[in-house]
């Protein structure tokens, strides 16, 4: 699996080598709310085929003037409502996107769009909402300086990317995940983010 420097860091792009080393056996990957696609360049290694979908005509032209250093990746401006595919992906990213749309239609979406075994991967942003998680907000308060400090963070207002405030609590993303997403595993990440993995698999959902 080659890797690559990214252009820039910030709390999304510090997950992007965790989620491409998840991910290093999907062929075809749908990335949900690409934004300036980013994150489908970094994954799109050899052999796969990356599709990056955004609602922001601005943040797909300039990551379509990104890709063309890269036959294998593909942009389009659509919403995931709106979005057809004729074939079916092995896996499905939402990284800081998921809150900018109806979660739970994003997810029964993101199924239908999911082959068997595939692999739907989230990382949201959550409101602290439980004891638990004030205390691991406290927990990491230090890390989460120190890391964006160090890395010079570049924000998505920075990079010109739209940006939500408007999150769900993580009860009611266990909650969703709980009814739609059985098995589904899900942690607290830093820099108030969480991290949700789900397989795909048609035999035990009968």
């Amino acid at each position: 699996m080659k890797d690559t420097k990214l252009p820039f860091w910030n709390h999304n792009a510090a997950y992007y080598k965790w989620i491409k080393k998840q991910l290093e056996n999907c062929q075809s990957i749908l990335d949900v709310g690409c934004g300036d696609g980013t994150l489908a360049l970094y994954l799109a290694d050899e052999g796969k085929t990356i599709v990056g979908i955004d609602t922001d005509k601005d943040c797909v032209k300039r990551a379509k003037e990104k890709a063309l250093i890269k036959s294998n990746v593909i942009f389009k401006e659509s919403s995931l409502t709106d979005f057809k595919s004729d074939k079916k992906f092995e896996a499905i990213t939402f990284v800081a996107s998921i809150h900018h749309m109806k979660e739970k239609e994003a997810i029964k979406k993101a199924k239908e769009l999911l082959k068997n075994k595939g692999i739907l991967l989230i990382v949201g942003l959550y409101k602290s909402s439980t004891v638990l998680d004030y205390l691991v907000e406290i927990a990491r308060f230090i890390p989460c300086q120190i890391g964006t400090f160090f890395h010079h963070n570049q924000t998505s207002e920075e990079l010109n990317i739209p940006t939500s405030y408007q999150f769900s609590t993580l009860t009611t993303i266990r909650k969703l995940a709980q009814k739609y997403l059985p098995n589904a595993k899900i942690k607290y990440g830093l820099y108030n983010r969480y991290l949700l993995i789900w397989q795909k698999d048609e035999e035990k959902s009968k």
